[in-house]
């Protein structure tokens, strides 16, 4: 689909470019486009925040952005041979050219704690959570490259491929117990609601999977018109899922369509719900606030040069949003209006989620933060305080 300005269409050509080669690259090889995948983790009892990017995993700690340093069993911080700290760390490099654009999952395996990581190179690896150590190179080979957290409940863990496929591995051997087939590929994390997978696929479509059997739930897949490559929301007993049509359906759980939004561009994220108001933002740089009941908008905004990719973050008195312009707003959450924005340095492209790291006094976290992941590695993360927008720190790789 065009942008609906022609003076937009340059701005729009490097995510053509990007779909079009992530729908066209089946195979497990390294690619050169990817995205920060943000998470918190706990480490030796302390909150970090984990950003996964292309070949390198690291824990930060978030009140200073540091990478946390590695400690043994007494607690003292672990050196290498010329006396320097060891970092939580990981290079892909070492590990047949893994990289990551997922979240991780945490298991409990032998009385230690486990981070689980989709890896590009279709396979998942187990990575110690107190060693950043994967002892098996190899992993559990799934067949296929990954980009989408991984979805679970007490006895499985749902894992969706890029080039197609849902896959159930039982837990904890990982072994294989049921595939369904999409007819392309997966770039969102599937929604696990009572018993049954929601998931979505580039082939146009939403799909409901028996999440014991594998097996079809509806007759046929809801048809979205465009794209789909965001997890959906439910709430209030109904699904609600963008797509690349730039509409926000409105899905009963029996796959009947009940109502429709059209935004400005294409919708590339899930929408949030907070206090009964869905928020979601565009490819053309739209934020807007829906009610859901009757699908219409509360208020619908302009703030961005270029197109928002990511959810909005959305709290009691602020939605903020991050987008390809290097910027982010912060906007009053009752009619839109913009209070201020930050601009990052070298305006980089902003395509991960934003992740919202509460204050921790004991940890020297003074303030709720902001945490967000660029496409530059000399601002690969940048945390700003909620409340003010204050720039906190900034890492580099």
């Amino acid at each position: 689909m065009k942008p609906s300005h022609p003076q937009k269409r340059l701005s729009f050509i490097l995510i053509v470019v990007v779909l079009a080669w992530l729908v066209s690259a089946c195979a497990p090889t390294r690619i050169g486009v990817s995205w920060g995948a943000l998470s918190e983790v706990e480490v030796y009892g302390q909150k970090g925040v984990l950003i996964a990017y292309n070949q390198y995993v690291s824990v930060l700690d978030p009140a200073s952005g540091v990478v946390v340093a590695l400690r043994d069993a007494e607690g003292r911080e672990r050196l290498d041979e010329n006396g320097n700290r060891r970092t939580w760390a990981i290079d892909g490099h070492s590990f047949e050219n893994a990289q990551f654009f997922a979240r991780p999952a945490l298991i409990e395996e032998n009385d230690m704690q486990t981070l689980l990581f989709p890896a590009y190179t279709d396979r998942l690896l187990k990575v110690t959570l107190d060693t950043a150590r994967i002892d098996d190179i190899k992993g559990v080979t799934i067949g296929g490259p990954l980009i989408a957290d991984m979805a679970e409940d007490e006895g499985r863990f749902y894992v969706a491929l890029k080039s197609g496929d849902v896959i159930a591995l039982e837990k904890p051997l990982l072994i294989e117990d049921w595939r369904y087939n999409t007819e392309n590929g997966i770039w969102a994390q599937p929604l696990l609601h009572e018993g049954v997978l929601y998931v979505v696929s580039i082939d146009h479509t939403l799909h409901a999977v028996d999440a014991e059997t594998g097996e079809t739930v509806w007759s046929e897949p809801v048809d979205l018109k465009g794209v789909a490559a965001a997890t959906p929301l439910f709430y209030d007993g109904n699904l609600y899922v963008g797509s690349y049509s730039n509409t926000l359906y409105k899905i009963a759980l029996s796959g009947n369509i009940l109502g429709e939004y059209v935004a400005k561009n294409w919708l590339w994220s899930t929408p949030v719900e907070y206090e009964g108001v869905l928020y979601i933002a565009d490819l053309s740089g739209y934020v807007h606030a829906i009610d859901p009941t009757s699908m219409t908008a509360i208020w619908s905004v302009k703030v961005a040069e270029k197109g928002i990719r990511p959810s909005p973050l959305v709290t009691e008195d602020v939605v903020i949003v991050a987008s390809r312009d290097g910027r982010l707003y912060w906007l009053n959450r009752t009619d839109g209006a913009l209070i201020f924005t930050r601009e990052i340095e070298g305006r980089p492209e902003i395509l991960s989620e934003l992740m919202l790291v509460e204050a921790n006094s004991e940890q020297g976290l003074i303030d709720d933060m902001v945490v967000v992941s660029t496409v530059n590695m000399s601002h690969l993360v940048v945390a700003y305080t909620l409340d003010n927008g204050r720039a906190a720190w900034v890492y580099a790789r």
